[in-house]
């Protein structure tokens, strides 16, 4: 007639199949696992994200000293503004994400931030390259 009704655990026979019976007992905790698993892939991967945004930022800095380190102005010697940008706009764009990342690791609204910060850090590049085709990301 339908499937066979067994007993579960040597309890009285079911009126449902024995798979459903099982299902039910196992899938909260599969779900308890899945959600683990998730949240430490979401912890891994923001945290490498953020140790590749302070990557990108000292490199950003290095980049700047090395392409554009003095400006003249007539007789006046100075830092050029792309070191200046590198430093404080590559820190602002780099120090936040990364302190968000580290306190709550598992957010989702941390990692929509990284990857904004991210995409801002490729257009400081570009613009700390002269626009050159190679850094457009």
């Amino acid at each position: 007639m339908g499937e066979p009704m067994e007993a579960i655990d040597g309890n009285q026979p079911t009126d449902r199949p024995v798979d459903l019976a099982l299902e039910d007992r196992i899938a909260p905790r599969a779900r308890e696992l899945f959600r683990e698993q998730e949240s430490a892939i979401f912890t891994r991967t923001n945290r490498l994200f953020s140790y590749l945004l302070l990557i990108e930022w000292v490199f950003g800095m290095g980049l700047a000293l090395v392409l554009s380190p003095h400006t003249w102005i007539g007789a006046r010697h100075q830092v050029h503004l792309h070191v200046w940008l590198a430093f404080l706009l590559g820190g602002a764009l780099s120090i936040f994400p990364t302190y968000l990342c580290f306190t709550d690791p598992a957010r989702a609204t941390n990692r929509y931030i990284l990857t904004g910060a991210q995409m801002m850090t490729c257009a400081l590049w570009v613009h700390l390259t002269g626009g050159r085709v190679e850094t457009h990301g």
